[in-house]
């Protein structure tokens, strides 16, 4: 076993402050929410990878959202033009 899985092993079988747990129903079946608080046990060099991971993350989110909105925009701004050239 690598430390990498046995740092993960130790973090997610630990004590925590808080692990709540709640399952949610969802039109393709149940989903559960997990929400644990505690002290930061990960190493310091993971948490920095996850960190950089996130901002790739947050960018390519905001691009998808963004290009998303552009497009519904545009078509709906083409029906609205067709809808008045219809009309008239």
């Amino acid at each position: 076993m690598t430390t990498l899985q046995q740092d993960d092993n130790r973090v997610w079988t630990g004590e925590h402050t808080m692990d709540a747990r709640y399952r949610l129903p969802w039109f393709g079946g149940p989903i559960y929410l997990r929400i644990m608080v505690g002290r930061e046990r990960r190493p310091v060099a993971r948490s920095e990878e996850d960190a950089a991971r996130s901002v790739r993350r947050s960018a390519a989110t905001f691009l998808f959202f963004t290009l998303g909105a552009c497009l519904f925009y545009t078509v709906a701004a083409v029906l609205l033009l067709l809808g008045s050239a219809v009309l008239e």
